[in-house]
């Protein structure tokens, strides 16, 4: 916080060695949930945590994190919301708690017990907590201010607008599908090692979709676009050259 301030100060004065620095707001904590773990077979331990936001991860964010229920006919779960870096939530400090119900396995069902549980950060200490059932795509949701009070009720409304554009899953953004579109064309042309080659590209580029960690989606996109670049160019030295008619003869 010190190290901040003073870089603030130095840079409204103009100071020349801090002019290339550039200052982020950061989640200071780890935010998660409370989820129970299978230790051995047929054992379980609860109370472990489970962060979705990590600490010093830029904001605003959004990240989700899927879970299900530990048994097929459990049908409700209350989700403990949680702030800190031990791995069990006796040592971190408890936020809030969210009920979720409606979710029985029943015969036919596609995601049986799933929910998929979103958290959306930004600088101004708002945390929206967002579940969503995936097999009724019924929604609930929970704000959580880190200093109560402070803001009003329309002050948090319009926040959490902005945040909005945010919830997007970087699988689901336009460019990132046309890219693993694009993937898959080209994969289809390659064989032997260079088809192996590109496999791993992709398979770090879905990974990356998967983590949401923008610095690591950039990077796998950047590979992906270099195997793109190669092909493109190994192209333009394969394909024949235009035909071109003989020069009229002199008469």
């Amino acid at each position: 916080v010190a190290i901040g301030a003073a870089i603030r100060a130095a840079q409204a004065e103009g100071k020349e060695s801090v002019r290339e620095i550039v200052l982020t707001d950061v989640c200071a904590h780890s935010l998660g949930v409370e989820i129970s773990r299978e230790l051995t077979p047929g054992h379980r331990e609860h109370g472990y945590f489970l962060p979705i936001l990590d600490r010093n991860v830029p904001v605003p964010v959004s990240r989700s994190e899927s879970l299900h229920t530990i048994h097929p006919d459990q049908d409700e779960i209350t989700l403990g919301i949680f702030q800190g870096e031990n791995r069990r939530i006796a040592e971190n400090t408890p936020l809030g708690k969210l009920h979720v119900t409606g979710l029985r396995a029943k015969p036919g069902q596609r995601h049986p017990g799933e929910i998929d549980v979103r958290f959306t950060y930004d600088s101004n200490g708002i945390l929206e907590v967002e579940v969503t059932v995936l097999e009724t795509k019924c929604v609930l949701t929970k704000v959580i201010e880190s200093r109560p009070g402070q803001l009003t009720p329309v002050q948090i409304d319009e926040a959490i607008r902005r945040l909005a554009p945010l919830k997007a899953h970087p699988r689901d953004l336009l460019q990132n599908r046309a890219r693993l579109e694009r993937a898959h064309r080209v994969y289809a042309e390659l064989t032997g090692d260079a088809r192996a080659r590109f496999s791993m590209a992709i398979d770090s580029f879905e990974m990356a979709l998967e983590s949401q960690d923008p610095a690591a989606i950039g990077f796998a996109s950047a590979v992906l676009e270099s195997f793109f670049k190669g092909e493109d160019e190994r192209q333009e030295l394969d394909d024949p050259p235009p035909f071109a008619p003989p020069p009229d003869s002199a008469p």
